[in-house]
């Protein structure tokens, strides 16, 4: 996410955190990460091909290395997306950096 075409890194950190604070027993009726992590599986197996790739995409995020290691051996879509998911996660790119020269003020003008 950019605001100002300045990344905000703090937005996706914080998700990431509350995935990371699920407890593992939290009440009958509550989400926890063990749940999640079948309903995603569940999804990237059986739904539509959209689903697929977004609950792909949604066990990349959490991070889930053993999750995305069982699909990579499924068949068709899910398969290719699963293993495409783990290889970015084990070999995650550096960011580049962006010109942030647009946000700087020009210097001879408009000083107090």
């Amino acid at each position: 996410m950019k605001i100002g075409d300045a990344p905000q890194e703090w937005a996706t950190e914080r998700l990431r955190a509350q995935f990371d604070s699920l407890s593992w027993d939290n009440g009958p009726h509550s989400e926890t990460l063990p749940v999640l992590r079948f309903r995603l599986i569940k999804a990237a197996k059986e739904g539509t091909p959209e689903v697929k790739a977004d609950a792909i995409r949604t066990l990349k995020f959490m991070k889930a290395q053993g999750a995305l290691m069982a699909l990579r051996h499924e068949q068709g879509d899910t398969g290719n997306l699963a293993r495409k998911a783990f290889h970015e996660l084990m070999n995650p790119r550096a960011m580049e950096a962006e010109d942030l020269s647009k946000l700087k003020k020009d210097k001879g003008k408009g000083s107090n």
